[in-house]
Parts: structure tokens; C-alpha cells; sequence
């Protein structure tokens, strides 16, 4: 109760000086009536009623304009404070979502490092293919920046001059990131003592994703030449081809695997 008489005193004072100012001045209307009538001198009274109400009724005024400042005042503090509340909040959440990419980015970094992300590996040829002893040895080559777990190779000779296709099979385990060298125990490749062509097909599988490739010889001229692709085995996504330079090609200028 006490609070709103604080925060309506004003309009009360207002309107309790203009009662009394219009009281004043209907009972100096009356006065001078009765004064007019009874040729009496006129009576002061009535004046200082209305004198009285206009000062009751400007006071209350000046208090509510004091009132009204004092509001102002509040409210452009509050304003204030919120807004700078408002910053601090929008500091902390950007500050919170920069932990949370930077969380994110560590929980794929680690995921890459135990799977080995984008890397792949494959067979290649470190010499030319014509080396004279029929076997063409075979160097590991691993792609990316992490290593890569559970690599399992199974080489097989898919067409050639030989009765039984030769076969290679072999868990390597984990190989390091950026890896060139021979593998152990190492793959050497046999070339046919007859005939002008020989594919091998490899595949590897590694923890998370499985890989083919496919090594083709063909002799020309005399020498054998070497081809070799490299590609995902679920989408067929050719990933890595190397092609030695007279290695036969079709009219469209295609490898003849």
C-alpha cells in the first residue's frame, strides 16, 4: 500500500490541487455574490484557497516530473546493464561454439588416426618389368597422413601361360603414414616365360574401407610394359593409375587392362 501511495502521490497531489483550486474559486464566485448584495467588502479568503490548490497541484507536477526523470534514469541504466549482459552471453556462446568445433575437429582427427581417414595403399613396380629373370618385385606404397590398421593384401594372377594362377596372401597389420618400401615378407610378381600378357588382381582391405587394383603386363616389342589403377571397391572410384609410356591403348586412347 505504501508503494503505490509513493508512486501515485504526484497524480494525487495534481488532482487534490485542482479540487481545491475549483472549490476556491466557486467559493469566491459565491462570496462575491453575497458581497454584491450586501455592498460588504470583499473577502481575501477565497483567493488564498486558490492559490493554495494551484501550488498543491503544481508541486505535485514538479514531483512527477521528478518521478518521470528519475524512471528515465532507470530504465536507461537497465538498458544498459542488459545489453551489456546480452554481449557478455553472446561472448560466452561464441566462446562455447568455438570449444565445441574445436572438440569436433579433435574427435575427427582421433577418428582418422585409429582408421586412417583417406589414406589407401597399393603395389607398384620399382623397376622396369623387363628385368630379365621373369619375377618383377613389387614395392608397398602407403598414401596420407595417418596410418593405416589391419592391412590384409591377397595377390592373384588372374590370366597368363601358367596351369595354376599364382596366389599371395598376407596380414600386414599397421602400416606407417607415407610408406615406401618392400613389404615383408615382399611380393614379387612372375612374368610368363611364354606369351605376351599377364594381369594380376590385388585386393586390399585395411579397417575401414577395401581397395582393388589391378597390375597388367603386356609384351611390345619384345619388352614387357607395365599398368597398373587403383580404385575403391564399392564405388569403382579410380584413385591412382600409373601407365608406362608404349603400353598398348585403344582408338579412344584408353589402357587395354
Amino acid at each position: 500500500m505504501l508503494t503505490w501511495l509513493q508512486s501515485q502521490a504526484p497524480l494525487i497531489l495534481i488532482g487534490l490541487g485542482g479540487i481545491v483550486a475549483a472549490s476556491g474559486a466557486l467559493w469566491a464566485e459565491h462570496r462575491a455574490e453575497q458581497h454584491r448584495d450586501a455592498g460588504k467588502k470583499k473577502s481575501r479568503a477565497p483567493a488564498v484557497v486558490i492559490f493554495l490548490g494551484t501550488a498543491i497541484g503544481l508541486f505535485g507536477g514538479y514531483w512527477a516530473g521528478i518521478q518521470e526523470s528519475k524512471f528515465q534514469e532507470e530504465l536507461l541504466k537497465a538498458t544498459g546493464e542488459n545489453l551489456t549482459l546480452s554481449k557478455e552471453i553472446s561472448s560466452k556462446s561464441d566462446a562455447i561454439s568455438d570449444l565445441n568445433r574445436q572438440i569436433a575437429d579433435l574427435s575427427q582427427e582421433n577418428l582418422k588416426w585409429a582408421t586412417g581417414g583417406n589414406g589407401y595403399c597399393y603395389l607398384a613396380i620399382n623397376q622396369p618389368a623387363d628385368n630379365g629373370t621373369g619375377l618383377v618385385p613389387a614395392v608397398l606404397i602407403v598414401k596420407g597422413k595417418y596410418p593405416l590398421r589391419e592391412v590384409h593384401i591377397q595377390v592373384t594372377q588372374q590370366a597368363g601361360d601358367y596351369d595354376s594362377p599364382w596366389v599371395f596372401d598376407h596380414e600386414y597389420g599397421t602400416l606407417p603414414p607415407d610408406m615406401i618400401g618392400r613389404p615383408e615378407p615382399g611380393v614379387n610378381l612372375r612374368l610368363p616365360a611364354s606369351g605376351h600378357a599377364t594381369t594380376y588382381v590385388v585386393s586390399i582391405a585395411t579397417l575401414s574401407a577395401v581397395y582393388a587394383e589391378t597390375i597388367s603386363f603386356k609384351k611390345v616389342n619384345g619388352t614387357w610394359l607395365s599398368a597398373l589403377r587403383v580404385f575403391e571397391q564399392h564405388s569403382q572410384r579410380t584413385i591412382f593409375v600409373s601407365v608406362e609410356k608404349d603400353f598398348p591403348r585403344d582408338a579412344r586412347g584408353q589402357v587395354l587392362w
